[in-house]
């Protein structure tokens, strides 16, 4: 909210969906707080290892291993009968 210097545009933002000035101080250290956390944190490759990653990391292998193979025998099925 700060890096753009376009707080005041975020203040009239939640103002409009909250339907009022409640806790909008809170509600703007709490975006700024969700942000620096975002930005403190950094990815890792060993991060795709992680036990909750695992199964949608070999669902997308096996999808695009398929993909791939699929694709390379249909252009060689075609060129077969040429």
């Amino acid at each position: 909210m700060g890096e753009n210097g376009r707080e005041d545009e975020a203040r009239e933002v939640l103002i409009s969906a909250h339907g009022g000035t409640a806790d909008l101080d809170e509600e703007i250290a709490t975006i700024r707080e969700v942000i620096r956390l975002d930005t403190d944190q950094k990815a890792r490759l060993r991060d795709l290892l992680a036990p909750w990653v695992r199964p949608m990391l070999l669902v997308a292998l096996l999808l695009a291993m398929g993909s791939s193979s699929a694709g390379f025998n249909a252009v060689n099925a075609y060129f077969r009968r040429c």
